[in-house]
């Protein structure tokens, strides 16, 4: 008999144990079954992974938007083609109103038509086409007013 208690405790030494985990709904709490338990290990770990590669796909689209301006200059979309892949960086920039009252008083009765009223202004393109038109009587004063926000850049993947 003393072979075969040794034997089982051989056995039981050899069995990986069942992986465990508790359901919680609401105050309530049960065991997990196994085949949950080892999904939402299988999830974690592919979280970490693309979590990982995240970070590795941010590096490799800085060095590609660092390498846009041989091509670009400004805003726009560029398209980099290679082995079935369409690789499309885009540039855009944005123009914010800095001085609201102050532009109110120099537009006018214009002010409505040439500004979009939100919780925040945002200047039409008609108002950005004052502002840089050197010709226009309130250019300067209107340029004054706005400020250009840093542009925004994108960098996405297709199949080409």
């Amino acid at each position: 008999m003393a072979t075969a208690a040794k034997k089982l405790q051989k056995a039981q030494a050899n069995v990986t144990p069942m992986p465990t985990g508790t359901v919680k709904l609401g105050r309530e709490t049960f065991p997990a079954p196994a085949t949950l338990v080892e999904l939402v290990r299988k999830g974690r770990d592919i979280k970490m992974m693309m979590d990982e590669l995240k970070a590795e796909l941010d590096t490799v689209n800085a060095a590609i938007l660092a390498e846009v301006p041989r091509w670009m200059d400004g805003v726009g979309t560029l398209h980099i083609i290679t082995e079935g892949v369409d690789c499309t960086v885009t540039l855009r920039d944005a123009v914010a109103i800095e001085n609201v009252g102050t532009l109110r008083e120099l537009l006018g009765d214009r002010f409505p038509d040439l500004v979009k009223e939100k919780v925040n202004f945002t200047p039409e393109a008609k108002l950005v086409a004052i502002a840089t038109d050197g010709d226009h009587p309130l250019a300067r004063d209107v340029a004054s007013c706005l400020r250009i926000q840093e542009a925004k850049a994108s960098v996405s993947y297709k199949a080409a």
